[in-house]
């Protein structure tokens, strides 16, 4: 009976599997249990399942490699494919880390970015949703122009990108802004390290933005494996060392490090809960609207002076354009 092996590697933001024959990175958007859930027993049916990434000791009671081994066992079965590598660039979603290689392929030093969140994929993906665009556009945008944000610190590159949104700076100049301040951060990465030739694996080499502006700055290749790399090393790793099972129990029982409040529900007879009756409009009233536009969402409320009865209001999201979040609450 030929056993199948798959390597499955737990990200901040996604599942990436690889079974042999074909690789997936699937979004967990925060809940990787759920993914995982309907992942792994399937996998079981068929064969032994090896885990990598920080947040697979918690989550799987399944045999295990770290990310670095992982990561230089997936490297030794691509080397032979390029020339030159002196790093490998694990670009993903919560933070970017860069493997420094020897001349015989070996990881002899690891870099990593600040903890900041600005430059990362995630970061991209948040200003995105507050944007209101989808992902499958963005590499649809076309333009060499691009908004100079703070790379510094993610509240700053945030307030950035809400200030340039409430000038009118068109939103493909603020991404592609973004996508200069990731390309940016990887470029830090390689000065940090001295290296020249770099391999970049991870979600984000997805991201035609970044690349382009990379593409100025460092000399890269991007493997076919790079949305699964991690998970293409632990499948070669299983296969090859043939681990056993920890017992019969999948997934880990989930502890809080944090002391757990008592429910607030118990406390509700302690609460006063006030509520504002909306009055109609009378013909003749006279009345005052106040609006407040925030980065994520625009508020408006109609108010008559005579007596500040509250006729209309609205509440909305941005989406990075506030002018037309105001119109909208106009017409509400």
């Amino acid at each position: 009976m030929n056993v199948k092996f798959v390597g499955l590697c737990i990200g901040s933001s996604s599942i990436s599997f690889y079974d042999g024959r074909t690789g997936e990175n699937i979004p967990h958007n925060g809940n990787p249990i759920e993914v995982l859930s309907k992942l792994v027993p399937e996998f079981l049916k068929e064969g032994l399942v090896v885990v990598t990434g920080r947040k697979a000791r918690k989550l799987l009671n399944l045999p295990q490699i770290s990310e670095v081994e992982a990561t230089e066992i997936a490297y030794f079965k691509v080397k032979d494919r390029y020339d030159g590598i002196e790093a490998i660039v694990s670009a993903g979603g919560e933070n970017f880390v860069l493997y420094k290689l020897n001349d015989k392929g070996r990881i002899i030093g690891i870099f990593t970015g600040n903890k900041c969140a600005s430059g990362t994929g995630e970061f991209f993906l948040q200003q995105i949703d507050r944007m209101g665009l989808d992902l499958s556009r963005i590499n649809e945008i076309e333009t060499d122009e691009y908004y100079e944000l703070s790379s510094r610190c993610s509240v700053f590159c945030k307030s950035d990108c809400t200030h340039a949104l409430n000038k009118g700076v068109p939103k493909e100049f603020v991404l592609n802004g973004l996508g200069r301040v990731m390309a940016e951060k990887i470029a830090e990465l390689v000065h940090k390290a001295r290296v020249r030739k770099i391999m970049i694996v991870g979600g984000t080499t997805r991201n035609k933005l970044m690349l382009r502006h990379l593409s100025a700055l460092v000399d890269f290749v991007i493997p076919e494996e790079a949305l699964f790399f991690e998970a293409f090393g632990a499948y070669h790793w299983a296969k090859e060392c043939k681990p056993s099972r920890n017992g019969e129990l999948i997934f880990n029982k989930m502890e809080s490090s944090f002391p757990k409040l008592e429910k607030l529900s118990k406390y509700a007879h302690m609460v006063d809960f006030k509520d504002m009756d909306f009055q109609k409009a009378k013909e003749g009233d006279v009345c005052i609207l106040g609006v407040d536009v925030g980065s994520t969402t625009t508020k408006a409320v109609l108010m008559r002076v005579e007596d500040e009865a509250i006729l209309a209001s609205s509440y909305l999201r941005t989406k990075g354009d506030p002018v037309g979040a105001a119109r909208k609450c106009y017409k509400e």
